[in-house]
């Protein structure tokens, strides 16, 4: 899985390219609401994506044993989903 982040780019590269391609538009972060797609640094792995939880202060990302909520207020990047 790792290889083939690496040789797209990572996961920053891959997320700017689907969206480009189904043209949700690039928003502020603290933007982000309800079903938006969001990105959060993951520490020394780079970064996760996940998806702003129904409230629209939490973002739900998958984690080593299941989903893991992280503030939305931790997002780097967002995308408003259309």
């Amino acid at each position: 899985m790792f290889a083939t982040l690496k040789k797209h780019g990572g996961v920053e590269k891959i997320a700017d390219k689907i969206c480009a391609d189904h043209n949700w538009k690039e928003i502020p972060p603290l933007f982000a609401s309800k079903g938006d797609l969001a990105m959060v640094g993951a520490g020394s792995e780079g970064c996760a994506l996940g998806i702003v939880d129904l409230k629209g202060n939490e973002i739900m990302c998958a984690g080593p044993i299941g989903f893991t909520r992280k503030p939305l207020s931790d997002s780097i990047k967002a995308w408003r989903i259309t």
